[in-house]
């Protein structure tokens, strides 16, 4: 498994056994090496093992007053969001097994991957897998994302109508068609 690209390291390990009894194995050993990362200037954010900073705590996303499942109804108590990608899609572990949560819509779709192969994903195309254009086009434009404020959220706005809603659907600039154009907005 390839962790380049790293653009920000959590803070040490904080054991806790709370939540280290829910989390598989794999992922607890990966934590213990490097607890939590941002790769990709904000592509994939995968959480740590730690009370702050917040935005960075499995904890806070497990059990804290926005935890994931309290969100989203496609989410059980017991799946664990141990990371996100640049527009706020949650990636999620159920029963050892990767889901992918759609974080405007709340469509919850199975990766048929384990934590290892998802990892292995990401790092042999990032862009393609994770849907990282949009964070590139803000990167083009001299911009950047700063671990821990809003994520991207795109919009894709018809030239006829100029009506803009959001979309996850209009990730790829191939979905987008020649007559829309695509709004990168950070949410705050």
């Amino acid at each position: 498994m390839d962790l380049s690209n790293i653009t920000y390291q959590g803070p040490e390990y904080q054991a806790d056994q709370e939540i280290e009894s829910i989390l598989p194995d794999n992922l607890i050993s990966l934590l213990k090496q490097i607890n939590g990362f941002i790769q990709f200037g904000g592509g994939l954010h995968v959480r740590g093992l730690c009370n702050e900073p917040e935005w960075h705590s499995l904890r806070a996303a497990l059990f804290g007053e926005n935890a994931i499942h309290k969100l989203y109804p496609s989410v059980e108590e017991s799946d664990v969001p141990f990371a996100q990608d640049c527009v706020a899609d949650q990636y999620l572990l159920r029963d050892r097994t990767v889901y992918k949560l759609f974080a405007e819509t709340g469509e919850l779709e199975s990766l048929d991957f384990g934590l290892g192969s998802f990892l292995s994903a990401v790092s042999t195309n990032p862009v393609e897998f994770l849907g990282l254009e949009p964070l590139l086009q803000l990167q083009n434009q001299e911009q950047h994302l700063e671990p821990g404020l809003p994520q991207l959220r795109i919009y894709h706005s018809s030239s006829s109508s100029g009506a803009s809603k959001p979309s996850n659907a209009a990730r790829n600039s191939s979905d987008v068609a020649a007559s829309s154009r695509l709004v990168l907005m950070l949410v705050l």
